[in-house]
């Protein structure tokens, strides 16, 4: 039923969708694809991320138009000016506040209309245009060559549900009890009709007790039924939320590092909670439809066996209102997505404010940070205020038609019973029945409503769901017995795509076991990137990471993981203990390597000092310990997993020379593998062997910094 209202089409007019975009630089592409589905060409923006990604420096011109030319679309770049706006052919790409793409829809007397990827549909005034608007403007039409085709890609409920253990027998136990209830609730109109035609009239007092206490022994089995279908649907809503988020969650900790780097911590949140709107559908209304169904169905013949004539405009009543709710979906739908991710970014602006307070304060913004927060939260209310103006539509219109249906029932029924063709008992079990009726199947529509707007919530869990785990993550591979640490790059090239050059290409290069390697360079020639793909966080574009002359994608990236470690740039201890943070939340905490890795990190005196020593709390908001204390800390940690190879990205740069050159003794003391960058020169001179990525001159090897187009040639320093 739902693929054919889908496929029904009541206008020739083409409609332009409204996209979000996911990912912070993907404006571009977003728009790409609202006018790709806008021609017919029905993609959604995960599969296009797919074949084309775009890095977090954002898509030039020149890129959306190779997109588009392999969508069979042609674009081309205009120079123009906001007056001459009304002279394009809608849809066309805007650029706008010079970083920024949007799709222009309309243009008005006093203003345009934009299909924002990171806001939605917006009016926007002449003169607040002429302040964003760029000037250029990008043309795009279909080819010849362009066909139109469907190749969206859904996250079907049954990948969710397959995952979802002991579901279908309570979902089994909760529709047998929901069959239950409605049958006893439907006993209760024949029972008004029993009491009003053979008890009133004939004035049966014995009957009347009778009756009563059977309805009320009825009575007692409708509770203890209801309180037991209540505990299985508390129950089965548990259970599955759990097993729902856990299930996600493993999956999301599996996803490639750049995954995270090009999303906000809001909008992920934000997919997470869609997962509540899928649990209370699953294990509530999922089978309220089932049970209303069947219930509407039966209560509509009752109606019909009392009175053809009313059953007949109670129907008509229904159809109508079907026909109304229906017809708000897609605007609704619409809406409701706007909001969320409207909401996802007021929540990333929140969590960034409150983790980056101590800026904040530096500079004097708290009224600046204030300020874009309400914006972001007037943005996604703006988007509420339109859902509220459909449903408030909507509930007028329903119950206008259904106050008005029920002034009809009663005045036919009137007439009928004046003019002998139905008792007033009958009329009163009919009116029971129809309000059975109109609640059970309002709840029907209600359902199917909510089950086509899953689709929404299924399309944004899709985002993670859907997206592919790091290759060669999983343990399949048996566990490696001995590693003697050496690391071996052959012919490694990256880029971050397709259209961008490379950040280095055909870099080869051998670090032996137990050696001190330093990378160094100016800033911007990707040493953190290197260190990143030697790491495994990151799949070169070509080449291969060899540890002990084996592939790390043969070895497993889990057992490689398993024999290194890393303190980086930017890394936070997590809530919880020293002890923990250390262990990284071991569930058997080993005391005695504890002491002896924080001895070695020279962090073990400061922590004894302390009242609660290894039990202190720390917390990744901040704490009482100095950036140096933080540092050693994370090393100690480091060391907890008696790494064969350690890396090391401006992890001293908190440090006291003494103590640095303290921790790398020990460190060389322990025979493993350091591969560290730091811009330090006492850093520096502490490793065996250093490698200017700027100046090696081996021809085989280039590199590029990340802001020019030159080659620079790369030099070993030995």
């Amino acid at each position: 039923m739902d693929n054919v209202i889908n496929k029904l089409s009541f206008s020739n007019k083409k409609k332009l969708p409204v996209l979000l975009q996911s990912e912070a630089a993907e404006c571009g592409l977003t728009c790409i694809c609202m006018i790709a589905n806008y021609y017919g060409h029905k993609i959604d923006l995960f599969s296009l991320r797919r074949k084309y990604p775009i890095s977090l420096k954002g898509a030039t011109l020149k890129q959306l138009v190779n997109i588009a030319a392999q969508l069979k679309m042609t674009g081309r770049a205009l120079k123009v000016e906001l007056n001459q706006l009304k002279s394009l052919n809608t849809p066309v790409i805007l650029h706008w506040d010079l970083n920024h793409f949007v799709v222009l829809k309309a243009v008005k007397r006093n203003g345009i209309i934009i299909n924002d990827p990171a806001k939605g549909e917006v009016f926007i005034s002449m003169e607040v245009a002429s302040k964003s608007f760029t000037g250029i403007a990008m043309e795009i039409r279909p080819t010849d060559d362009f066909i139109e085709k469907d190749e969206e890609l859904k996250l079907g409920l049954g990948v969710l549900w397959k995952s979802i253990t002991g579901l279908k027998r309570s979902l089994a136990q909760v529709i047998v009890l929901s069959l239950v209830l409605q049958f006893l609730a439907l006993l209760a109109p024949y029972f008004i009709q029993l009491v009003v035609d053979n008890v009133v009239i004939t004035d049966d007092r014995r009957f009347l007790f009778v009756l009563g206490l059977g309805f009320s022994l009825l009575l007692l089995l409708k509770v203890a039924t209801q309180a037991i279908r209540s505990w299985v649907v508390v129950y089965l809503r548990t259970t599955l939320g759990i097993q729902l988020v856990s299930n996600l969650f493993r999956h999301m900790l599996r996803l490639p590092m750049s995954w995270f780097g090009k999303r906000f911590i809001g909008d992920i949140t934000s997919r997470f909670n869609s997962l509540e709107y899928i649990k209370q559908l699953l294990s509530g209304g999922f089978v309220e439809g089932i049970v209303d169904g069947m219930m509407a169905i039966i209560t509509l013949i009752m109606m019909y066996v009392f009175s053809p004539q009313l059953a007949l405009l109670t129907t008509t009543a229904f159809i109508f209102y079907t026909i109304s709710r229906f017809a708000l979906f897609q605007p609704m739908r619409n809406h409701t997505k706007e909001k969320l991710q409207l909401k996802a970014v007021s929540d990333s602006l929140f969590y960034e404010s409150v983790r980056s307070v101590q800026p904040v304060k530096i500079f004097s913004g708290e009224a600046i940070r204030q300020s874009k927060l309400e914006n972001a939260n007037a943005d996604w209310m703006n988007a509420d205020i339109k859902l509220g103006k459909l449903t408030i539509a909507y509930v007028t219109f329903k119950e206008l038609l259904h106050g008005m249906e029920y002034v009809l029932l009663i005045w036919i029924g009137a007439y009928l019973i004046l003019d002998g063709d139905m008792t007033v008992g009958i009329l009163f079990a009919f009116l029971a029945y129809r309000q059975q009726f109109t609640t059970s199947a309002q709840i029907l529509i209600e359902k199917l409503f909510e089950w086509r707007m899953m689709g929404l919530h299924l399309s944004r869990i899709a985002d993670i769901a859907l997206e592919e785990q790091e290759s060669a993550l999983e343990t399949e591979h048996p566990e490696l017995e001995r590693v003697e640490g050496k690391i071996e790059l052959k012919n490694v090239s990256y880029r971050y795509n397709d259209n961008e050059p490379y950040i280095f290409e055909n870099l080869s290069l051998t670090i032996k076991s137990g050696e001190c390697v330093a990378l160094i360079a100016p800033s911007g020639f990707g040493k953190t990137t290197l260190m990143k793909i030697i790491m495994g966080l990151l799949p070169p574009s070509t080449g291969s990471v060899l540890l002990d002359g084996k592939d790390i994608l043969q070895i497993g990236l889990s057992n490689y993981r398993n024999v290194t470690s890393a303190v980086m740039q930017g890394d936070d201890l997590l809530s919880g203990s020293l002890g923990d943070n250390i262990s990284f939340f071991s569930i058997e905490q080993d005391m005695e390597r504890l002491e002896a890795v924080a001895k070695n990190a020279f962090i073990y005196d400061d922590i004894t000092a302390m009242p609660m020593g290894f039990h202190s709390l720390a917390g990744d908001m901040g704490s009482t310990l100095s950036g140096g204390q933080v540092q050693r800390i994370l090393i100690a940690r480091a060391l907890y997993k008696d790494p064969k190879i350690l890396f090391l990205d401006e992890a001293s740069s908190a440090l006291d020379t003494q103590t640095e050159r303290q921790i790398n003794i020990a460190l060389k003391n322990m025979g493993i593998t350091r591969i560290m960058i730091s811009h330090r020169q006492e850093t520096i001179n502490m490793a065996d062997r250093i490698i200017d990525l700027s100046k090696l001159n081996n021809d085989d090897h280039q590199i590029k910094p990340e802001s020019e187009s030159t080659h620079s040639k790369l030099k070993i320093v030995k």
